[in-house]
């Protein structure tokens, strides 16, 4: 897969009622057979790629999407093998009374001069087995991330990995709710103290804290453990954190 391609989820197509992984394999097919005469025939593999799932997760959506008439399967059989080849089904598209109008705006805008690559821009569907399982290691997408939204704070890589290390040893969870909650006490502490979350993170990490709370008597130090760290007595003496 080039680092160039790219897929397209139109606005209506969640209002299908699929879940992120049904809507890209359906945003892909959709790609490739919005022409009404083209078919998606890549590998589940490359599906799977796209989606960061498995195969076997890849193979549900294909069949619940069958099953909901969003998609037509063709087999195809050739010398002895056989191949899958998908395209969305428009006639039922057409017949879904909330989704229909969306549906046909959608064609309008993006199907003249029809081109099955104006939507999508991916490659390799070739005439590769779709059918045999060829499992991998399930990659959840991941819709929060614990470290990205600590980078968006201000914190640096390092101690933003530093944290997580600590945090994982002391078997902290790491969901958005977890995060919200650090993130107000951090802001507390800024507030209250004028330091940076920077400076938080590397006071928490260095007292081996999974968390920090604003009202914590350890916390009134943080300003004159920041300025023994800039400004040593000698060069001997140990920084805070």
């Amino acid at each position: 897969m080039k680092n160039t391609n790219y897929i397209t989820i139109l606005a209506w197509m969640g209002n299908l009622g699929l879940s992120l992984v049904e809507k890209t394999v359906f945003a892909i097919i959709y790609g490739f057979s919005q022409d009404e005469d083209s078919e998606f025939h890549g590998s589940r593999q490359y599906l799977a790629d796209w989606c960061e799932a498995s195969t076997k997760t890849i193979d549900r959506a294909l069949s619940h999407l069958c099953e909901l008439g969003y998609i037509v399967k063709r087999e195809k059989v050739v010398s002895g093998v056989k191949f899958c080849r998908y395209s969305v089904n428009v006639a039922t598209m057409d017949n879904l009374s909330t989704v229909g109008t969306n549906w046909e705006k959608g064609r309008d805008n993006l199907s003249e001069p029809m081109d099955k690559m104006s939507h999508n821009n991916i490659d390799n569907n070739g005439d590769i087995d779709i059918s045999p399982n060829r499992d991998k290691k399930d990659a959840h997408a991941r819709a929060f991330d614990f470290k990205n939204s600590l980078l968006e704070m201000g914190i640096t890589e390092q101690t933003a990995s530093d944290w997580m290390a600590v945090r994982k040893a002391k078997k902290a969870t790491n969901t958005k709710t977890a995060f919200d909650s650090l993130k107000n006490q951090i802001d507390k502490i800024c507030r209250r103290h004028g330091v940076t979350a920077e400076q938080v993170a590397r006071f928490a990490v260095g007292k081996d804290w999974k968390g920090i709370n604003a009202e914590w008597d350890e916390i009134k130090k943080i300003k004159n453990a920041i300025s023994t760290a800039n400004h040593p007595n000698d060069e001997d003496s140990p920084l805070p954190f």
